[in-house]
């Protein structure tokens, strides 16, 4: 399983997007609604700046393996509701289903978006007791 990291370009700042509902995510302008998402959460990468992992049902997954497909060496807008995140280049078919959106300004907000994108609280780390 693959996984790609979206890094934010920082030349696109967020933006407003025609009329979206609130909570929905669009990636390359397909929606990706809550019911497509397994969990969504906030957490920081290696240098303790703020990000989202999202991972998507199988069927979720082979609709953004598409999009990515079909747009690699191109920006693709990454949104929730009517405002884009994010505008990276894809470099490579995204498989497996999981995205990391970077580029968010406080944890506080990634939590916020992450709730907002899966519609839940984030599945729990680990099964264990």
């Amino acid at each position: 399983m693959r996984t790609l990291a979206l890094a934010a370009l920082l030349a696109y700042p967020a933006m407003a997007i025609a009329s979206t509902p609130a909570d929905l995510l669009t990636i390359g302008g397909a929606a990706f609604p809550q019911t497509d998402i397994l969990d969504a959460r906030a957490t920081s990468d290696g240098t303790g700046m703020p990000n989202i992992f999202v991972t998507m049902t199988p069927a979720a997954a082979k609709r953004l393996a598409s999009i990515s497909k079909a747009n690699i060496g191109k920006p693709i807008a990454i949104a929730i509701g009517n405002t884009v995140l994010m505008n990276p280049v894809v470099r490579d078919e995204i498989t497996g289903g999981v995205i990391e959106i970077s580029g968010i300004a406080s944890f506080d907000a990634a939590a916020s978006m992450a709730r907002r994108i899966s519609g839940k609280d984030p599945l729990p780390e680990s099964t264990d007791e």
